[in-house]
């Protein structure tokens, strides 16, 4: 137990867990403009905890580079909100709501979770809730960009 608890402390001696370049990515503050201004892109939204080593590992080995890659250059809107920030985000009807009021909408409970939103904030596909091997779980995230990008495309089409 102890040679667990000196590992743990060697491998997370800061409690910032956040991947490099992620933090860079855009937090969520004003619904309206962070998703209606675009429907042709589907909204990544990367739900996470500040001190969560799962979160961490997501970002660092799935995230990052997905968002480093060019697979979906201007498709993909990637967007980031905390659930435990402290911070307000305005809501679809111009109201400043805490960020899990406004997460209660899509069930997001915990953390790491994606969703697939649309610039209506409707989901697209159906979240992706958890982290574990990053081998599978890289191809559920892509699969998950393919069809959210295919109903997209079906929508604007009608």
């Amino acid at each position: 137990m102890i040679s667990f608890i000196i590992l743990f402390l060697i491998i997370v001696p800061s409690g910032n867990f956040m991947a490099d370049g992620w933090e860079d990515f855009p937090r969520i503050k004003d619904v309206r403009t962070d998703l209606l201004e675009d429907s042709e892109t589907v909204k990544l939204i990367y739900v996470s905890l500040t001190s969560c080593v799962s979160c961490a590992a997501l970002e660092k080995q799935v995230l990052a580079p997905l968002k480093k890659s060019s697979a979906y250059n201007g498709e993909v809107k990637f967007l980031q909100i905390s659930l435990d920030s402290g911070q307000s985000v305005i809501n679809f009807h111009g109201k400043k709501v805490s960020t899990k009021e406004f997460l209660k909408q899509y069930n997001v409970e915990f953390a790491p979770t994606l969703l697939f939103l649309n610039h209506q904030g409707q989901q697209l596909n159906e979240s992706i809730k958890g982290y574990y091997s990053p081998d599978y779980f890289s191809f559920y995230v892509e699969q998950g960009l393919v069809d959210s990008l295919k109903k997209l495309q079906k929508k604007s089409d009608i």
